[in-house]
């Protein structure tokens, strides 16, 4: 392991924390979003993702939008895409634990809505992450199921 606050390359182990705390030195971070890029430890391995737009309590960032929210048993995820490629829409719970995915290998440039059907993933009420992934974005939103 390399010497100091800053390990040598290849050393670095996201497992070794316990927390990441942010703290604001100069006021409030009060509607402030934050963004974490190009890491994902899913407890098996620590995996590279594209870059977060936000992680944010609202249910539309720039150019994805979910509704309603709250949700009972569908969730409409409409989103633009600027470029043709891949998209998958993951819904995680509060602990992490992954409760649905769409995917599609290809979607042509323009609109798009994908409906997620919450009763085939066993999602209870209660409170959700979507992560939105386009090929060029990853957005993940909070959403409410009744």
């Amino acid at each position: 392991m390399g010497q100091g606050l800053v390990p040598a390359a290849g050393d670095f182990n996201l497992r070794a924390f316990d927390l990441l705390e942010i703290v604001a030195e100069q006021g409030a971070l009060t509607g402030i979003n934050f963004w974490f890029d190009d890491i994902r430890d899913s407890g098996d391995s620590i995996d590279y993702v594209p870059p977060v737009v936000a992680v944010s309590g609202e249910a539309s960032q720039r150019g994805i939008t979910l509704f309603p929210n709250p949700m009972t048993d569908r969730l409409n995820v409409e989103f633009e895409l600027t470029k043709p490629g891949a998209v998958s829409v993951s819904v995680y719970t509060v602990l992490g634990q992954k409760v649905g995915k769409i995917s599609y290998e290809h979607l042509t440039e323009g609109a798009h809505t994908i409906v997620w059907e919450a009763g085939q993933g066993g999602a209870q009420p209660g409170i959700y992450f979507v992560e939105v992934r386009l090929p060029d974005k990853t957005a993940i939103m909070k959403i409410a199921r009744r």
